[in-house]
């Protein structure tokens, strides 16, 4: 498409998500003593720089000037460091997320076998279903997938719930950008539960949507939301849709179920 932004990673829940992002945690790190040398080397070497300014003596200003860089470059060195420990802390609480949201399935789904035959039908009733639909605060927790629209931008992109402030749609949520920028950095923003669109975790169950519905889908391979017509539903629950701002006139792209979410309401 002509005006798609650029090109985000695509998401999963499973543990090969997991070990990517600790594989490349586990890779910066390693990048860390030879950061800290560096460092270190600049701060000894200027230390004895200065030594030689306080003495004075011929061609002092280019050495000055030679001095200069090597605190620039032990400076930059210090803040490459801040920088790739604040990229693991950042990948550490992603991955401590996932384990709990994993485990709490675990556990949700240990009790479901064990819940009555009553209520589980009573859990499965349409008033039921309404009432979880009006109240998305009862789906979103630590480790959810959500769509999110930062201020000052114009797409939705897919974000991973990464901590939960308080309860009720008004309850402050931190959620993070699974995509970094230019500069490696993974970006966090904290907004509301009212501000968030819930991404099932599969398509299982979900209703299919009729012909001619405007909804916000996830292109392919990306984790941008765009604007798009459902045009069928295929058998296996997935749907065609047809993106707006397609650069091929007419071309109709298969998403997951999961991954088409209700037009939300304009504030």
């Amino acid at each position: 498409m002509s005006n798609r932004s650029r090109a985000r990673q695509s998401l999963g829940g499973d543990n090969t998500e997991e070990a990517s992002i600790w594989s490349n945690t586990l890779r910066d790190l390693r990048r860390l003593p030879d950061i800290r040398a560096r460092s270190e080397r600049c701060a000894m070497e200027a230390n004895k720089g200065w030594v030689r300014v306080d003495k004075g003596g011929e061609g002092m200003v280019e050495y000055v000037e030679e001095l200069g860089r090597t605190c620039k470059d032990g400076a930059d060195a210090a803040r490459l460091e801040q920088r790739t420990l604040e990229e693991a802390r950042q990948s550490l609480e992603i991955l401590i997320a996932l384990r709990q949201a994993t485990e709490s399935a675990g556990v949700q789904d240990l009790k479901r076998k064990k819940r009555k035959v009553d209520e589980v039908v009573s859990s499965d009733s349409p008033m039921s279903k309404k009432k979880a639909k009006s109240q998305p605060e009862a789906q979103i927790t630590v480790g959810s997938q959500v769509a999110f629209k930062p201020k000052g931008t114009s797409d939705w992109i897919q974000c991973d719930v990464i901590r939960l402030l308080g309860e009720g749609p008004k309850a402050k949520v931190d959620v993070q950008d699974p995509e970094p920028d230019d500069n490696n950095t993974l970006h966090t923003f904290r907004t509301t539960i009212a501000n968030l669109i819930f991404v099932p975790p599969t398509s299982d169950g979900l209703a299919p949507f009729p012909n001619g519905t405007m909804v916000l889908a996830r292109y392919p391979e990306t984790t941008t939301f765009y604007k798009a017509e459902v045009t069928g539903m295929k058998r296996d629950g997935s749907c065609k849709l047809k993106f707006e701002g397609e650069e091929e006139v007419g071309k109709e792209t298969e998403v997951q179920r999961r991954l088409v979410l209700e037009m939300p309401k304009e504030k």
